[in-house]
């Protein structure tokens, strides 16, 4: 059946949908935190504490003008953000905010100025002891395990004679901050190191050592303030097509139409009659690298597949057409020169700055360092703070590895669309089947559990390569996520092109993961599948933007401040989904994707925001009184839902179900804190006893809560901070028994229930080629 019917944008109904926050918690002991707990950790931290305190006596000159740096090691049962005021009640003293951030995984950091600092938090411990404090303090002491002393782990015999990169504490104090850097360099010139201060991000204080001896790095290491001393990583490409000789049509931009513009930061692009007529202006030499220096190939590869993509596989893999683009050399092969972290880091802010009306950046590079199981590196908080500065989307390559490689640094990016890549159809007998897994791409999952790639597409096969141009239009085979990113780059910039409106990064990576699905020959039954295909393989570009008769999409962007969630009463489920027991049935798909507030100097909290949507039918709606006597207090909302039964939950399935129907239910589990969520869900899949039980439920519901980590919440309490949070939440109702209802009621239901909603407008002037098999 056609898809001709636009999916739908959805307004909330304003003040009949808000739902306002209302307080939560207890002072109540926790059952971890028992008497013995707290009287253990009172000893060790008592004991600590008077050993951190001596430090202050004997310390180096330069070191006596700095707080000192502790870590406190939390208990594992009190990482949740709900203890982390406990924690800051015993910590934070003598109205100082000691807390700074996050140094690991459990593990806070904090700045102690003097041996005041100590003696008010050992008092405040004593307390405890005492059984004199208030009701808060118990639970923070059995939070803290342990104090320490913060010391900067090396490895000396590493790090000698390289390029370095210095990162400093951030004290959350501009004098501190100030003092701190005057140390560093000053240490920097008695030592005869070049020092300088490179650009990360807002977050991030990091500085460049150019070949220290191991007695510098040593020194270096001393000052009190340096957090970590890392080896600069360079980022490579590599580029090794191999010949190939098909017709490829040639396509020549229409007078008078516009086209998609996508930016490519790569090695360059070459001037051929395939390509030159795209580019949309000169090539920007970003890096300044000398012409001998530069080889094209990388750049002309991915440049060809973003605008030739379909015509090269004579496949409609995107039902993109051919776009503009502008080049930026930001790299080169790794037979040319080797560019640093920083460098590529500079390079790319560069570029994005120089061209503000590029929205979308194809990045088909990256190192060989993997990633890490809970901290974000230092090139993908850059990559954010680029993409958020200046309201980007990056398409990110996963990587190229043998034996399932993980991820490297800055495709763990919170902000990007990291692509990995599957098999393409084989023409030797030992390729894989169409849609498998690339053996060279790299899998999941970032730090965090992120699902990392979220998308895949096609980038080569065990020996058959997918078709690119090089220079002098000479047609190859190349093989690589390079090749497979560019797809998903013009697939995000035909859809940017395509609505009209301003760019949202939110919507253009929903629609994507919305809408991509899992290649037929994906076994899902296999536990960590998602590493390798993230959320599966993006549909056509006009399968994003329209329905069939038998499904309906509404687009929600909710935009969530610190006092307001939604409670969506009355959300449009079709009543034609119920079977001839007047169960509910019907497959629905959700996607959420946020633009979180992040914070570099969080540690494994970086992602500061989640998004938790609830959809489902509900028993009825209570009206509350508010301040009347019975209403409890803390309510701040008069009508609330009773019995919501959110069907994006595993407990509602079936454990025994076959494994068809088990693929049929995409659920994720323990992901919170992540921007970007899918759910898929078959009712007719749920157990005999939930069906029953919400049988006769006349109403359905939808619920959005954002959650913000302590740090965010802190820093609204103290410094009135108000973050609003943008958010794209897609909802997809399919009809399985395909009666040809379900659009035209879902329509029927938003109009009777008053919900402002309207086609999601499409641009008509965009030229596409013919049918590619022409």
């Amino acid at each position: 059946m056609a898809k001709i019917l636009p999916i739908q944008l959805v307004k909330t109904r304003e003040k009949q949908d808000e739902f306002l926050k209302e307080a939560g918690g207890s002072n109540e002991l926790p059952r971890w935190a028992t008497e013995q707990i707290i009287s253990e950790n009172a000893v060790r931290l008592v004991n600590a504490l008077d050993s951190i305190g001596r430090l202050f006596e004997d310390r180096p000159v330069r070191n006596s003008r700095l707080p000192l740096l502790v870590k406190a090691k939390l208990n594992e049962h009190a990482t949740a953000k709900s203890y982390r005021p406990n924690v800051r009640s015993i910590l934070n003293q003598n109205r100082k905010h000691n807390v700074i951030g996050i140094s690991g995984f459990r593990e806070i950091l904090l700045k102690l100025e003097d041996v005041g600092d100590i003696e008010a938090i050992k008092n405040v411990v004593l307390s405890v002891q005492n059984h004199t404090s208030s009701k808060d303090k118990p639970i923070g002491v059995a939070a803290i395990e342990d104090l320490s002393v913060y010391t900067c782990n090396f490895d000396i015999e590493a790090l000698s004679n390289k390029i370095l990169k210095v990162q400093l504490v951030d004290y959350k104090d501009a004098n501190l901050n100030t003092l701190s850097e005057q140390l560093l360099l000053e240490l920097g010139e008695e030592l005869g190191c070049n020092i300088e201060r490179v650009d990360y991000a807002e977050d991030l204080i990091m500085f460049k050592v150019r070949n220290p001896s191991a007695d510098s790095i040593r020194q270096i290491a001393t000052l009190d303030s340096v957090i970590s001393i890392k080896e600069m990583p360079y980022y490579e490409l590599v580029a090794a097509p191999n010949p190939f000789q098909a017709e490829v049509k040639l396509a020549k931009p229409v007078e008078g139409e516009e086209y998609p513009i996508l930016g490519i930061l790569d090695s360059g692009v070459e001037q051929s009659d395939y390509l030159s007529s795209w580019s949309h202006e000169e090539e920007n030499n970003i890096a300044g690298l000398d012409e001998l220096d530069i080889n094209r190939i990388h750049g002309t590869m991915v440049a060809s597949i973003a605008v030739y993509g379909d015509i090269l596989e004579n496949k409609d893999c995107t039902g993109c057409g051919p776009l503009k683009f502008v080049s930026c050399i930001v790299n080169s092969d790794r037979d040319g020169l080797k560019i640093t972290e920083d460098e590529l880091i500079m390079y790319i802010r560069a570029a994005v700055q120089r061209y503000p009306y590029i929205k979308i950046w194809n990045l088909s590079q990256g190192s060989q360092t993997e990633v890490s199981d809970f901290i974000f590196s230092d090139f993908a908080i850059a990559l954010d703070d680029i993409q958020k500065k200046n309201d980007v989307l990056i398409c990110k390559s996963a990587g190229n590895s043998t034996n399932l490689g993980r991820i490297t640094l800055g495709a763990e990016s919170m902000l990007a669309l990291t692509v990995g890549s599957i098999c393409n159809s084989g023409s030797h007998p030992d390729d894989l089947e169409e849609g498998k897994h690339s053996p060279f791409s790299r899998i999941g999952y970032g730090p965090e559990g992120l699902i990392k790639p979220e998308v895949v597409h096609y980038g080569g096969n065990k020996h058959t390569g997918v078709k690119v141009l090089t220079g002098a239009d000479i047609q190859h085979t190349a093989f690589g996520t390079s090749f497979s990113t560019p797809r998903v780059s013009s697939l995000a910039t035909h859809l940017f092109h395509r609505l009209d409106g301003a760019f949202d990064p939110t919507l253009i990576k929903a629609l994507i993961i919305h809408n991509a699905n899992y290649p037929s020959v994906v076994d899902k039954n296999v536990v960590g599948f998602d590493k390798m295909y993230g959320f599966g393989l993006p549909t056509s570009i006009d399968d994003m933007l329209n329905n069939d008769e038998d499904e309906f999409t509404m687009v929600w962007q909710p935009n969530f401040n610190n006092g307001t969630d939604y409670q969506v009463i009355d959300f449009p489920y079709p009543n034609s989904l119920t079977d001839e027991n007047g169960h509910f049935y019907g497959i629905v798909t959700v996607t959420i994707v946020t633009d979180p507030i992040l914070k570099g100097g969080e540690g494994n909290e970086y992602c500061q925001t989640d998004i938790d949507v609830k959809i489902g039918p509900i028993r009825g709606v209570n009206h509350f009184v508010l301040g009347a006597v019975g209403t409890p207090k803390t309510y701040r909302n008069e009508e609330r839902i009773d019995s919501l039964y959110n069907i994006l939950t595993e407990d509602k399935y079936s454990k025994r179900q076959s494994e068809i129907m088990r693929e049929r239910n995409l659920i994720m589990k323990n992901h919170k804190w992540q921007p970007v969520k899918k759910f898929q869900v078959d009712l007719s899949t749920m157990t005999t006893g939930k069906k029953n039980l919400i049988k006769d439920c006349q109403t359905w519901a939808m619920t959005m809560h954002a959650f913000t980590r302590d740090a965010t919440m802190l820093e609204l309490q103290e410094d009135g901070v108000v973050n609003t949070i943008r958010a794209t939440i897609i909802v997809t109702i399919k009809d399985p028994e395909h009666k040809g209802l379900v659009y035209n009621e879902g329509i029927r239901l938003l109009n009777t229930h008053n919900f402002e909603h309207s086609n999601i407008v499409v641009r008509n002037d965009i030229h596409l080629l013919g049918n590619i098999n022409d």
